[in-house]
């Protein structure tokens, strides 16, 4: 297939041209013929408008256009119109989008949506744990569960903070499974070790306990600060406001909460995993084609339907995810309707006018 993504130069230099320059890398990947460019190619399969404040459409092609930010009713006008004449298909953001437009007059025929993409995932935060307690050599803080849990799983998704003298062997089994250590032995101040221990305890997502020696005050700190508690089930932890967040009285207990946390991080990780490039690329290309297949007909709902790739939000115990009622992106209320009134839409809508868009474009406005 061959495509133009036309890219006014208003776009070229922000979200839009990294998003046109992104489509067409991904295009070429899946083996299509595809360029960017100011101008419709007369000689595409399909013309795609990346903004519709530009979408002209071209007679020799089939025309598809990007909305977003439809957030007054001179811009709904516009795609009203553009979808009425020279574009055949305005491919929104998100369902949300298409059925608010529906609702302001847009043809609901020719409305789909192709949801956005992301580049390279940002690296994801790990889950900090905190330990404030120093090691005995009588063993009571049960440091060797920690030694024991490295050396049966990985923990690639954890950051320890550790405060405390006597850690130093466990934290190289830490770090052999993957986790990342700050490790503060402490000093002869302990005031200051204090202050210290206290200044970082905001930023644990978890407090850890493993002693079975009454309780830990350092506990009392965590849930001060809004920390949640993995805490031994023993002395006046058992009274704490609120309970204890992950209970536990010995290693399989243990174990069980950091397998858990570890899958709802990974779960986590992977939650935009279909969300790339190539997905939002293919999924236009089967809009497309739809298109191309049907034409000079509108494609169906089922057609379209057809061509998205992404699963649906799903929760694992409880099924397909229903959504939440959504605000309105611009209609419904008065504020969308009054935004008519104000100057800066109103030069906005006229220097979208086919009439003054060509000296907007020379003046690269």
């Amino acid at each position: 297939m061959r495509i133009g993504l036309v890219l006014a130069p208003q776009n070229s230099g922000w979200v839009i041209g990294k998003m046109a320059h992104r489509l067409c890398d991904a295009l070429v990947q899946l083996g299509h013929e595809a360029r960017v460019s100011a101008d419709p190619d007369l000689h595409a399969d399909v013309n795609h408008w990346m903004s519709f404040a530009f979408a002209d459409g071209c007679d020799e092609t089939l025309n598809t256009m990007f909305v977003t930010h439809a957030d007054d009713p001179f811009k709904v006008r516009l795609i009203r119109d553009l979808v009425g004449r020279r574009i055949q298909l305005a491919l929104c953001m998100s369902p949300h989008a298409v059925e608010e437009l529906a609702d302001l007059g847009v043809p609901r025929e020719r409305l789909w949506f192709v949801l956005p993409a992301i580049d390279d995932p940002v690296p994801p935060r790990r889950v900090r744990i905190g330990i404030t307690t120093r090691v005995y050599d009588d063993g009571r803080k049960r440091e060797g569960f920690l030694v024991r849990l490295a050396r049966e799983m990985r923990l690639d998704a954890f950051h320890f903070d550790i405060f405390g003298g006597g850690w130093e062997a466990v934290v190289v089994e830490l770090e052999r499974a993957g986790a990342t250590v700050a490790f503060d032995a402490g000093t002869e101040d302990w005031q200051g070790d204090y202050a210290r221990i206290r200044a970082a305890i905001p930023d644990f997502d978890y407090y850890l306990y493993m002693g079975m020696d009454e309780g830990s005050l350092g506990t009392l700190d965590a849930l001060s600060a809004g920390v949640k508690t993995i805490v031994t089930a023993q002395g006046f932890h058992l009274d704490l406001p609120g309970g204890i967040d992950h209970p536990f009285t010995d290693y399989d207990g243990l174990k069980d909460i950091f397998r858990r946390l570890n899958e709802q991080a990974t779960k986590e990780r992977q939650r935009l995993a279909q969300w790339t490039w190539q997905t939002y690329a293919s999924e236009h290309v089967g809009v497309w084609d739809a298109m191309l297949r049907a034409r000079p007909g509108n494609v169906s709902a089922d057609q379209l339907a057809a061509t998205r790739h992404r699963d649906h939000a799903v929760d694992a115990a409880e099924g397909p995810v229903q959504p939440a009622v959504g605000g309105k992106i611009a209609s419904g209320q008065l504020g969308f309707y009054l935004r008519a009134f104000a100057p800066t839409r109103i030069r906005g809508a006229l220097a979208r006018t086919r009439v003054l868009r060509p000296l907007r474009k020379l003046l690269g406005q």
